[in-house]
């Protein structure tokens, strides 16, 4: 013969089963939510395009003829009285040449400028939804610090096969209290890119 359990324990086993099936179905929901935070989130990769050069300065826009096109980029922007020097450089890149060799030569060419360099911190990166290089670097203005950034990436040519080396840097004064936020609006500007 059975022995009948009290309505109030029925509904107490009831309620513990209730509890585990709500605890499982958490951390079910839970897990998912992780596997799914760890998924890479896609990139697309914007490729340079053969076009005219044009650039806008106060206003006006400055664009050349079709035959040309930029290589080489220097310019001193202002921020409430305080510069920021940014460079921008594409050049050809041959098949075989890879990331960190094309990297590997532009720190040299930065050490080549700035004998005393040091640098804080290297990262990987991308730039225009391609693989890069970041540095950090300080180095010695006369008897000024400075902080720079360099940005390198191989990026396809749309059309092409071919892929460019394209470098876009800046050095800023670390002192200055105006461009502690440069660097994170210098990022935010490369992230764009492949916004575009």
């Amino acid at each position: 013969m059975a022995i009948r359990t009290s309505i109030f324990d029925r509904y107490y086993e009831q309620r513990l089963a209730r509890e585990a099936l709500e605890r499982e179905k958490a951390e079910q929901a839970a897990a998912e939510a992780a596997a799914f935070a760890l998924l890479p989130v896609e990139v697309p990769i914007i490729p340079m395009v053969d076009s005219p050069s044009s650039f806008d300065f106060g206003g006006f826009k400055f664009a050349f003829p079709e035959s040309f096109s930029f290589h080489d980029i220097e310019a001193t922007l202002d921020h409430e009285g305080h510069r920021v020097a940014v460079s921008v450089q594409r050049r050809k890149a041959s098949e075989l040449l890879s990331l960190a060799n094309a990297f590997d030569t532009a720190v040299l060419e930065l050490r080549q400028r700035f004998p005393l360099l040091r640098v804080v911190r290297q990262r990987d990166c991308l730039l225009a939804g391609s693989a890069a290089l970041a540095l950090d670097y300080h180095f010695m203005s006369g008897l000024d610090e400075r902080h720079g950034r360099l940005v390198l990436g191989l990026v396809p040519l749309s059309g092409a096969s071919a892929r460019q080396v394209l470098s876009i840097g800046c050095v800023v004064d670390p002192r200055i209290e105006a461009l502690t936020a440069w660097l994170l609006a210098f990022d935010q500007m490369l992230d764009g890119l492949a916004a575009n």
